[in-house]
């Protein structure tokens, strides 16, 4: 009887290899690629200082203002992505002028926005820490308005314009998803009515990337 259980035992253990695995399912592959794709996808906002330069006579006594923006970006690979920008600019400024022999004080407001494509070249130094450096162009629109208060007078003009933006920048993960950094950059524009008048923005920008 023995002997029995044994051989019983002995032929239940050899056969148990040869039971099928339970299978498992596959994983989707449109799945894995969308999640691969939103990997590389990224939002960026910015915050900060913009400046006027130009021989233009709206920009003569522009003091400065703010500026604010947002940019999407695609990795394409580990140096270089690719995106779209849009940027607002809001500035103020003063000048003096002689009207009739009197120094009269003008008041200057401007706005403007700036929307295009942008390349952006990464410094390969670190996961941590990354320069880099971008170009891009677009188009937009601004205006100015001049007024001396004390004679009652405004004036104000718009105008479009096409444009070429270069930076640098350099930021720093700050969590899985989250970067902080900051950014300089000199919008070269090429407007149908204004003489010359260009920006530059000194800007603070936080990057999130999708999971």
């Amino acid at each position: 009887m023995r002997a029995v259980i044994f051989i019983i035992g002995i032929c239940t253990f050899s056969l148990a290899p040869l039971r099928p695995a339970r299978a498992q399912t596959p994983a989707s592959p449109g799945a894995a690629d969308s999640s691969a794709s939103m990997k590389n996808f990224s939002i960026e906002g910015n915050l900060g200082y913009n400046g006027c330069k130009g021989d233009d006579d709206y920009c003569d006594g522009i003091w400065g203002g703010v500026t604010a923006g947002f940019k999407g970006l695609y990795r394409l690979n580990q140096v270089f992505s690719v995106g779209f920008s849009w940027q607002y600019f809001k500035m103020w400024g003063d000048r003096t002028e002689d009207y009739m022999g009197n120094g009269v004080k003008i008041d200057l407001e401007g706005s403007a926005w700036a929307a295009g494509f942008e390349v952006r070249f990464h410094f390969p130094i670190s996961s941590e820490f990354r320069p880099y450096v971008f170009a891009g162009l677009g188009v937009g629109d601004g205006d100015v308005e001049a007024t001396a208060s004390s004679y009652d007078i405004s004036e104000k003009h718009s105008d479009d314009n096409s444009y070429l933006v270069m930076g640098v920048g350099v930021e720093k993960s700050i969590g899985p998803q989250l970067h902080a950094g900051v950014a300089f950059s000199f919008y070269k524009n090429d407007w149908d009515d204004f003489d010359s008048l260009d920006y530059f923005v000194l800007a603070g920008t936080i990057r999130y990337t999708f999971k």
